[in-house]
This record gives C-alpha cells, sequence and structure tokens, in this order.
C-alpha cells in the first residue's frame, strides 16, 4: 500500500546516511492535486535544506518545481522544472533524481522517465548524514505534502540511462534495480512496521494512512 501524507504528517524518514562518494541517486512514486507554495515530498538534507538535494513543488508557481540543495547561504543547485502542471494532476508520477555534489556537475530530475530538470552546481556542496525524509522535510520552513507517495529507493550511485529508464519508463520496481549500491528501499506500509530490505526505518512524521500504490513490474523485500 500507498503511504497518504496530509501536509503536516503521514510521511517517514530512514536513518542516517552520508553518501561514499560524490553521487547519489533517489525515486519516488508521487500522486498530488497540491497546489501549496513550497511543499517539499522528498529529499535529503538536513534542518537548514543543507547536505542534500531535495524536491519543492510549487515553486516558482503551482504546477512548476525546483530541485533544491545548497551550502550555507549560497544556493549551488537550484533549477525550474519546464514542465506545467504534470506532476500534480491526480496521477501517479515517478521522480528521479540524479545528484552529484561538485561544483561544475550535473543535476538531473526525470519526470516518467524523460529528464525534466538538468542543472550544473555552482559550488561544492558539503555532505550530511542526514536521513532521506518522504512527506515532509527536515528543514521545518517548508510545508508538508498532501498526497501519496510510494516506492522510495536510494543509491550510493548515479543509475545510468538504461537503469533510470527501467524505473521511470519500464515501471520495473526500483528494488530490483542496482542491488549493490541500493542503500534505502521502502516497498510499501508494511515495511514500517517490519525490516526495510536493505536500509534503516528513522521513523513516522506523523500518522501515515495507505491507499492503494502504484503498479510496478517486480515484487522486492516485502514481507
Amino acid at each position: 500500500m500507498a503511504f497518504v501524507s496530509s501536509g503536516s504528517g503521514g510521511g517517514y524518514g530512514t536513518t542516517g546516511w552520508t553518501m561514499a562518494g560524490d553521487q547519489l541517486t533517489m525515486t519516488i512514486w508521487l500522486r498530488t492535486t497540491q497546489t501549496t507554495l513550497n511543499a517539499i515530498p522528498f529529499g535529503k538534507c538536513n534542518g537548514a535544506t543543507q547536505g542534500g538535494p531535495s524536491i519543492v513543488m510549487n515553486n516558482p508557481s503551482a504546477g512548476k518545481y525546483l530541485l533544491y540543495a545548497k551550502e550555507g547561504g549560497s544556493e549551488p543547485v537550484k533549477g525550474t522544472s519546464t514542465s506545467t502542471n504534470l506532476f500534480n494532476d491526480g496521477e501517479w508520477h515517478n521522480f528521479i533524481i540524479r545528484y552529484d555534489r561538485r561544483s561544475g556537475m550535473p543535476n538531473e530530475v526525470w519526470l516518467d522517465g524523460v529528464l525534466d530538470i538538468q542543472v550544473n552546481a555552482t559550488g561544492n556542496i558539503t555532505k550530511s548524514g542526514d536521513g532521506i525524509t518522504a512527506g515532509r522535510s527536515n528543514d521545518g520552513f517548508w510545508n508538508g505534502f498532501n498526497g501519496d507517495h510510494a516506492y522510495m529507493a536510494a543509491w550510493d550511485k548515479w543509475l545510468d540511462d538504461d537503469e533510470v529508464q527501467m524505473i521511470g519508463t519500464h515501471r520495473v520496481n526500483p528494488g530490483l534495480v542496482a542491488r549493490s549500491k541500493l542503500m534505502f528501499y521502502v516497498p510499501s506500509h508494511q515495511a514500517l512496521r517490519q525490516a526495510w530490505t536493505p536500509g534503516g526505518f528513522g521513523g513516522t512524521i506523523g500518522s501515515p494512512g495507505n491507499s492503494p500504490q502504484p503498479n510496478v513490474r517486480g515484487v522486492c523485500c516485502q514481507h
């Protein structure tokens, strides 16, 4: 089952995790009609939105979103989407973030298997040991997500284009992709009550509900 977020609760966080190298990849399925400014459904950052990437929805306007990360007061990674009203139409959509913390390196968001944002970091971003959150950010400045989310996964590597297409276009269960570098995987609501495979559960944010999750190909690591 998918998780349901109410805006102020209904999310979860992983245990702390520091990237082994300079790159990571993260994915999640989202379904929403939310138009609230500055809502974060998914990200890895500390309480000041530093140390990893986050998706900021409905910024600069409803139906658009940013890929956001920063070091201190600067904003090395910040790019607006060229899409309008694609992700908040009430249908399931897959997001994949390919992230590189090094100055001048590309950072991307793929929406349903199509490259939607590509922006180069304009400065090095310091790694953080903070967990990944879904449904609400570690930084209380941002609004919470109102909608459904499912199949979160994160890898300690930059997934190649074929692996991105497997998840975003061919709808393969992300828990089956690049298993040797898979750090976190949340297959279903049931996974909160039992062991994640692999990765660790840091706790809920509020009380997640559940709803039917998107159809993906293949079953992995469910209990």
